[in-house]
């Protein structure tokens, strides 16, 4: 069985700010969508996203994101200065992978800490991870 490693460097997101028993606070310096660039932006409500927490990675999805209440205005083009937004999200915490069986099991070994990397979740690893926490020790799964 092929490791699963849900932490690739070209889809980092962010970082965390705050972090608490169920829920992280993360810096999205891109997820703010620009005119004609809307498709660049990372970091959206409902996107499932691995937190790097060195020995452990967490399975985490964007519940929230938005603008500090004093950078509001940046984002109307006809009331405020076009400037520089710093948004940020809340993800909420789900399930650990573990490296051993490429499966996620629910409970968290161990908490994000502040300055932990977020990274979005690729598709086709997050349905192998899926689909071994559900499927039976005896039974076989198909590969994608």
């Amino acid at each position: 069985m092929t490791r699963i490693n849900p932490i690739n460097p070209d889809r980092y997101i962010g970082t965390v700010t705050q972090a608490t028993a169920s829920h992280v606070y993360v810096n999205l310096p891109n997820a703010a969508a620009a005119p004609e660039r809307r498709g660049l932006a990372l970091g959206a409500v409902g996107d499932f996203v691995f937190v790097d927490c060195e020995r452990f990675q967490i399975l985490g999805r964007i519940v929230e994101t938005k603008i500090p209440d004093a950078e509001r205005l940046t984002v109307e083009p006809t009331l405020g200065k076009a400037g520089i937004t710093n948004p940020i999200g809340r993800v909420q915490l789900l399930a650990a992978v573990e490296q051993r069986s490429n499966r996620l099991r629910r409970g968290l070994p161990e908490f994000p800490r502040i300055g932990d990397g977020v990274y979005l979740a690729e598709p086709s690893q997050l349905a192998t991870l899926i689909r071994n926490a559900v499927a039976d020790e005896e039974e076989l799964t198909l590969r994608a």
